[in-house]
């Protein structure tokens, strides 16, 4: 779990915009802390991070919260659940390794079986250390629904997060995350199968972002 203590507020995320962007967000810095202390606080956050690969039914425990976080929106919004699929859980951990190789935050051009995914992207900075919990990043893009219309559904680069996550059509999904090794940001990629935010029609938003109640 992301220590709030310890951590900078600022989360870029990108939708559909292929953009490249450094990590360039602002530090907030704690007070000093006494040099007894520093050992002991970073081996603690050590472990942290290591009890946060372990697997889960082949699952990686971020990859299993953010199945978990994406299938509760998902129900919320009258979708039904998606299934973690490794084959796309590798093809999103290769992305977001060679994002965190470049500090650069961009869309691929991933494909599965011939077809296009569909992907989320973003990264988180901290100044310390720290475990990133996979609801965390699922919970950014789902909060873009305060900015969508159901009244007048359709595409916008303010909303293709949230659209994404509850595409009803959606099936199958996998995460990856990774850390860059030159400063203290992780990014992280979502790809969805079948891909939503297909605009082709306004019917398809209609039919597949729905509104509660169920």
């Amino acid at each position: 779990m992301l220590l709030q203590d310890s951590v900078l507020s600022i989360v870029r995320v990108s939708s559909f915009l292929k953009t490249n962007k450094g990590c360039h967000s602002r530090f907030e810095e704690r007070p000093p802390i006494q040099q007894k202390h520093i050992t002991m606080i970073y081996s603690i956050l050590s472990l942290l991070l290591a009890l946060n690969a372990i697997s889960t039914n082949g699952q990686t425990l971020f990859q299993s919260q953010a199945l978990t976080q994406h299938n509760l929106y998902r129900q919320k919004q009258c979708a039904p659940p998606l299934a973690f699929n490794q084959t796309i859980a590798d093809i999103s951990q290769a992305w977001a390794k060679s994002m965190s190789q470049t500090n650069t935050l961009q869309h691929s051009t991933n494909k599965l079986n011939g077809h296009s995914l569909g992907e989320n992207i973003g990264y988180m900075c901290s100044s310390t250390p720290s475990v990133i919990n996979g609801s965390q990043p699922t919970a950014q893009w789902y909060n873009e629904i305060a900015q969508y219309n159901f009244s007048n559904p359709g595409y916008s680069s303010a909303t293709g997060h949230f659209t994404a996550v509850v595409w009803v059509a959606t099936k199958v999904f996998g995460i990856g995350i990774s850390q860059s090794s030159t400063n203290k940001c992780y990014y992280y990629v979502a790809n969805y199968y079948p891909a939503g935010n297909d605009i082709s029609s306004v019917t398809n938003f209609i039919q597949n972002v729905k509104k509660p109640p169920c």
